[in-house]
């Protein structure tokens, strides 16, 4: 029978046994190599004299002090270094070494394994069957009753991931991901249906030695390299040319695989059009009629936004003419307390007649200013809403219109960026070879562009329904196409098939002679 492709779950033999929908592994680290790190952690927040530093990684001058001081607490709970000071390294070191739930979670309880992992599944189905296949749909052409049982079992199966991978309560409590070596996840997600599998790696310039490793050992058995990074860092100067390293980078003209790097910009939905705007404005005007409606936009919203100025000042008036009223009756309540102690002569009962008179003047005063705060509330508020409705709608087409106009410019700059790194690469080979020349160049075709998707994940998730309602609306856009998720989605469809029907072809070539 037909199973669940390979991205999703692994098949199964028997046409009646189920198979999970989701299925996650966590993989720790070993005991040895925790034990390792921690004899380095300990010795950094150790004295000279071989004691726990007194002053805590607070008084500490050294950021590796600081660092280590944190991992430690991570891993053990807050306040565990802070419980050491001044005990020996040995000791404290002892005591860490052999604290019962990292050995525990660190300890495989499979013979024969080296290292403990621990699987967590949600959902199951039979191989084959019509739910398998409708779960591999994409979630606009699923049925209401596939959707709704999806996102039951992705929720449950976040849950149970999360205990493991994220931050558990307030980061108080001894945490788990620090001692992660690395999490396998299988589902039925769309963007993996024709095989990709999608690996998240630390940066190859990462801080910590073993996470760049393990980063750029899976750089050298992967196909596509995708460089994520926020919108508004994306194009910072630089930021594309030196990408990956200058001799990871030689090594992909070497192979002629340059072109297997592509870069996502993330967030942008988080936009300021006013910024875009004062910026970039040329490319705004690259599109015919595109600069034109955007100041038609922005026109339209500061007319709205005068309006409700006019009112709001207005609303402002009146709110300060009531609490100038309450102080008045304050004062006056006041003046008539500390009156108390008035003779009983005609002109102290004149005076006391005379300030209760206007504490009821003025009572009235207040009770009138608040009745007019109140129908003038009644009688604009509506107006109010109505004006800032669309205005909100005018600034929510304005921010989509900057948003692409930003996604363009930076899609330019790092295009442009990334093939000045790889020509710097030429030249400089050119110039240790002693030529001199461009020649090199030549082997860097003219119209090459590195491939670059400026997404909005959030306001897909919420434009796709998969949020939750009390996340609210979409910030930006209104179209899932401008998130560009389906984009990056049908970018890694056609990447992997062409590696699918490579792979194909080089099998069949190889056992024709069979």
């Amino acid at each position: 029978s037909e199973g669940f492709p390979d991205n999703g779950i692994e098949g199964a033999t028997s046409g009646k046994a189920t198979v999970p929908v989701y299925r996650g592994e966590v993989q720790f680290i070993k005991l040895e190599d925790w034990r390792k790190e921690l004899k380095v952690l300990v010795d950094e927040c150790s004295t000279p004299e071989k004691t726990i530093y007194i002053c805590g990684a607070e008084g500490s001058q050294t950021p590796d002090v600081a660092q280590a001081w944190q991992k430690i607490e991570q891993v053990y709970g807050k306040g565990t270094t802070e419980q050491y000071r001044g005990k020996s390294t040995e000791y404290v070191y002892n005591r860490l070494a052999n604290d019962l739930r990292v050995k525990n979670l660190l300890t495989s309880k499979k013979e024969g394994q080296d290292l403990n992992s621990i699987v967590v599944e949600a959902g199951e189905v039979f191989p084959g069957s019509t739910d398998a296949a409708e779960l591999l749909k994409g979630y606009g052409q699923m049925k209401s009753r596939t959707k709704s049982q999806k996102k039951k079992w992705a929720q449950d199966f976040r849950k149970q991931i999360n205990s493991y991978v994220y931050r558990m309560g307030n980061g108080d409590q001894p945490q788990t991901w620090p001692l992660i070596r690395k999490v396998q996840l299988k589902g039925p997600w769309s963007v993996l249906s024709t095989g990709a599998v999608l690996v998240d790696l630390p940066g190859v310039r990462d801080s910590n030695a073993a996470r760049a490793k393990v980063a750029e050992s899976y750089l050298q058995n992967c196909n596509q390299i995708a460089i994520v990074a926020p919108i508004k860092r994306a194009v910072d100067d630089g930021t594309a040319k030196e990408l990956l390293g200058e001799q990871f980078k030689r090594r992909l003209l070497m192979d002629g695989n340059y072109g297997n790097v592509f870069f996502i910009c993330t967030q942008t939905d988080d936009i300021e059009a006013t910024e875009t705007m004062r910026d970039h404005a040329d490319v705004a005007q690259e599109v015919d009629g595109r600069w034109e409606k955007i100041r038609e936009l922005a026109a339209g919203i500061s007319d709205f936004e005068t309006q409700l100025s006019a009112l709001l000042q207005q609303e402002e008036d009146l709110e300060g003419q009531v609490e100038e009223m309450e102080q008045q009756l304050d004062d006056l309540k006041q003046a008539k307390r500390k009156g108390k102690g008035f003779n009983d002569d005609n002109n102290d009962d004149l005076l006391a007649n005379n300030l209760n008179a206007v504490i009821e003047e003025n009572k009235s005063a207040f009770a009138k200013a608040k009745d007019d705060l109140s129908s003038w509330r009644e009688e604009h508020s509506p107006t109010m809403e109505k004006i800032q409705s669309k205005c909100d709608r005018l600034q929510k087409k304005l921010k989509a219109l900057c948003s692409t106009v930003r996604n363009e410019y930076s899609k330019q700059c790092l295009q442009a960026d990334f093939k000045s790194g790889l020509k710097e690469l030429y030249r400089k080979d050119d110039d240790d070879d002693g030529s001199g020349n461009d020649e090199g160049q030549s082997a860097l075709p003219g119209d090459f562009n590195m491939e670059v998707f400026c997404i909005s994940a959030n306001d897909y998730l919420k434009l796709m329904k998969i949020k939750p309602s009390r996340d609210g609306g979409p910030s930006t856009f209104a179209n899932a196409c401008d998130t560009q998720i389906p984009q990056l989605r049908a970018f890694v469809h056609e990447t992997t098939a062409q590696f699918c029907k490579s792979s194909v072809k080089t099998l069949v070539e190889n056992t024709s002679d069979l």
